[in-house]
């Protein structure tokens, strides 16, 4: 198992977090989650986590998604760096960008949560407690806007077109953005890069990433580190994907995306 491995999804680990009775490791409002990497990965019954992660397949074999597998990686980052990722993160990635409205930091700092939106389940209720934090940083612990969340991608097209080098060469950028691994059984992603899907519309590559929750947070980023088009979408609301779908078709449109071969 490699840090390529961990990253493009092909550890052949399993992910022992999505096989249940993992929702103790979340946080309100105002609190953290008390769970540890280590806790975590070994499903200490104080975590709730049913299955410890395992090398299940052969690593380097085929793409299985997996949230535990990211934290392995924060775990490695803060043992190389002997820093805790939440800074890491911030010194490395979020300040160089400008990233103002965003954090790893648990729980959400006072002058941020003032200006957060409340998370909103499946039947429209409010989250009791506004939001959850999630348990694992370098999987989904990032709070963001989609604003912020734009400044990081454009910055990684142009790494990727060599025009800027803030955070990654584009050595690095079109490392990331190179296939690892096949995706099979999903017309929108054929492969999956160091942290991004990646996907082919009339021979202008695509690169993608969407995430959310049940409870209430959900994303799509979308972008052609080619053409420089792109777009960041958030709602917060579980029942978000059909408005996220319909703002991503109606810009295609309206741009030109090369998604749509009658205005390419």
């Amino acid at each position: 198992m490699t840090l390529r491995r961990l990253l493009s999804h092909t550890s052949g680990l399993n992910d022992g977090f999505q096989s249940g009775g993992w929702e103790c490791c979340y946080a309100t409002e105002g609190t953290a989650p008390e769970a540890t990497v280590k806790q975590m990965l070994e499903a200490d019954p104080l975590t709730g986590i049913s299955e410890a992660t395992y090398v299940k397949t052969v690593p380097g074999g085929t793409y299985s998604y997996n949230n535990l597998a990211y934290n392995i990686v924060q775990q490695l980052v803060e043992d190389v760096t002997n820093e805790p990722f939440a800074a890491f993160m911030q010194n490395v990635v979020l300040d160089p960008l400008k990233m103002n409205f965003s954090t790893y930091e648990q729980p959400l700092p006072l002058e941020l949560r003032e200006k957060a939106t409340t998370e909103h389940g499946g039947s429209g209720e409010p989250v009791a407690g506004k939001r959850r934090h999630y348990p694992i940083l370098a999987a989904g612990g990032l709070w963001t806007t989609p604003s912020d969340l734009a400044r990081f991608t454009i910055e990684l097209m142009s790494a990727y077109n060599g025009e800027s080098s803030t955070i990654l060469s584009q050595d690095m950028a079109k490392e990331m953005l190179s296939p690892q691994a096949k995706i099979l059984g999903n017309p929108m992603e054929k492969a999956y890069g160091l942290g991004m899907a990646l996907g082919d519309d009339y021979g202008v590559m695509r690169i993608q990433h969407t995430g959310g929750c049940p409870w209430g947070s959900n994303v799509t980023l979308i972008a052609y580190p080619e053409t420089g088009q792109g777009v960041v979408i958030m709602t917060n609301t579980a029942n978000g994907t059909a408005i996220r779908v319909e703002i991503w078709l109606s810009i295609a449109i309206e741009y030109g995306w090369p998604m749509i071969p009658d205005l390419k």
